[in-house]
């Protein structure tokens, strides 16, 4: 199975609460630059959203899980993003 993104894909590391997007992509890898996002304080966690096209950190070339369409990040596996808002019972910053 390949799983090929295009540019502008949206990944989410639910872990670290990471948003990652595609900036340059192959049939096998994708470089990704992280994003910024909002956060916002809940019951029991948080709410996290990226803010789109403002960048932290250098571009990081990753490759694509033929079995899941994820890819690795520093914590774990990100993946496709919904495009919703995300909740975060693990919050690593309050935690």
């Amino acid at each position: 199975m390949t799983t090929a993104y295009k540019i502008g894909t949206i990944f989410y590391a639910t872990k670290a609460c990471e948003f990652y997007e595609v900036v340059a992509a192959t049939p096998k890898t994708v470089t990704v630059r992280q994003l910024d996002y909002t956060r916002e304080l809940g019951d029991g966690g948080s709410y996290y959203s990226p803010k789109l096209g403002q960048y932290i950190g250098e571009e990081k070339r990753r490759k694509v899980s033929q079995a899941d369409g994820s890819i690795a990040n520093w914590w774990g596996r990100a993946y496709p993003w919904d495009g919703n808002e995300q909740y975060n019972h693990f919050d690593p910053y309050t935690d």
